[in-house]
């Protein structure tokens, strides 16, 4: 069972501090900045986009070959990317 939407909310300023302080010493070492890592150009729906399309779903779709019932979460993943590609829409354009 996925964690309650509430502690995910809680814990996303950590992640997002951690990966923007890596983007951070990047820079300071004068190193191409990581993906989704830049301070000045951070977008979370775009990020959410990216670890649904590259994590989440080929998970779900590998399991599925094993388990046929987790084709119910392949749907919520997608109907989840299409709302967050929405979101994504405002900051810069949608993706794919």
């Amino acid at each position: 069972m996925a964690a309650p939407r509430l502690r995910g909310e809680r814990r996303r300023p950590r992640c997002v501090a951690g990966r923007v302080r890596q983007g951070d010493l990047e820079r300071l070492n004068r190193l191409p900045q990581s993906p989704n890592m830049n301070r000045e150009v951070h977008n979370q729906p775009q990020i959410s986009l990216g670890f649904i399309d590259y994590v989440v779903k080929p998970f779900i779709e590998a399991l599925k070959r094993y388990i046929p019932a987790v084709d119910v979460l392949l749907e919520k993943v997608t109907e989840n990317r299409a709302v967050r590609a929405w979101s994504a829409w405002g900051r810069g354009g949608p993706s794919r």
